[in-house]
């Protein structure tokens, strides 16, 4: 009954979605939050890096345009040397042809063999000294061939003496090779063996061949017969002088090309071009002499004139290959081929 006179309990109200309390939006904290000196400064950083970052693409567009352009005036630059060079080039192959085809319109029309023949026939001097100049040729060769050639032969019979045996049938292919170098061979120490008896009588008889030349010459370009008194004495020690330089080097070059004889078939090949130029040079040493040719000059008047050279100095070559006779046959074709 002690509870009659108190209060009556309160029942509490259940918490439903409706009577729940809302919590406070703090919005201004929030704003005053994004306008903060801090979040300004972290804005201005963000801007300066990005000006940065494109500051810096800029400047790498710029360098890889600049390196472009060099680039492109670099390449300009060597088309521009290999045009500069492609046009020396070209103008220094005009000037060759320019200078072989003024060498070419500068050249005396050549004669021909049978004019040649006319021109020694028809000349008294020509046929007297060209005669002489044989008979001389002849006596001192014949005289010291056979006695070099005894010797020569005596020495290098051992390398072609004894032919190979045949037993069987690939020995006749050896056989054959045997034959081909003895032939080669005896030709080449033929040659050789010509040419010291040949420079010899050349040595002694170069003032006559000077002579010759001389006057062909003149004939040649239709100057009259008074005019040859112009060869005098000084022009006969000069000749002579000339005569032992080239006797000298063709001597040296003989005993070159003797010990290149020994290697078969390639010795033999260099020999017999090596004996056509060095004939050719012989030959036509008495104009050239005249002309203060040097030996350049020589070498490119053989390059301009093939046939010719092949003509002189094979036609000789030919000759030093025939025994006993080559000695007689080279004294009277030395003198036609001079006057040619």
């Amino acid at each position: 009954m002690s509870n009659e006179g108190s209060e009556p309990k309160v029942k509490p109200e259940e918490e439903s979605i409706f009577n729940r309390p809302r919590p406070k939006l703090k919005l201004a904290p929030l704003k005053h939050k994004q306008d903060s000196p801090e979040n300004d400064r972290k804005s201005s950083d963000t801007v300066e890096e990005s000006e940065k970052e494109k500051k810096v693409e800029s400047e790498k567009v710029k360098y890889f345009e600049q390196k472009k352009i060099e680039k492109i005036e670099k390449e300009k630059e060597l088309q521009k040397d290999k045009e500069e060079e492609l046009r020396k080039k070209q103008e220094e192959k005009e000037e060759k042809i320019r200078k072989r085809l003024e060498r070419k319109r500068n050249r005396p029309p050549l004669i021909s063999l049978k004019e040649t023949i006319r021109y020694i026939a028809g000349n008294g001097k020509l046929s007297v000294f060209s005669l002489a100049t044989a008979l001389i040729m002849i006596f001192i060769s014949i005289f010291l061939y056979h006695m070099i050639f005894s010797f020569i032969n005596g020495l290098a019979a051992p390398f072609y003496s004894i032919p190979p045996m045949i037993e069987e049938f690939h020995h006749y292919f050896y056989f054959a090779g045997w034959a081909v170098f003895k032939f080669f061979f005896k030709a080449s120490v033929t040659i050789f063996i010509f040419y010291i008896t040949f420079m010899i009588a050349y040595l002694i008889s170069s003032p006559l061949y000077s002579f010759i030349s001389f006057v062909s010459e003149n004939i040649f370009k239709g100057n009259t017969a008074e005019e040859d008194n112009e060869f005098i004495l000084d022009y006969v020690a000069e000749d002579i002088l000339q005569g032992l330089k080239m006797t000298a080097v063709a001597l040296s070059v003989t005993v070159y090309l003797f010990f290149i004889n020994f290697i078969p078939v390639i010795g033999q090949i260099m020999v017999f071009v090596s004996y056509i130029l060095l004939n050719t040079i012989l030959i036509i040493d008495f104009t050239a002499t005249r002309k203060e040719w040097n030996f350049v000059s020589r070498i490119l008047w053989m390059k301009d004139n093939p046939l010719i050279t092949l003509l002189i100095g094979g036609s000789l070559t030919f000759v030093a290959i025939i025994p006993l006779a080559n000695n007689i046959l080279a004294a009277f074709l030395i003198p036609f081929l001079v006057v040619y």
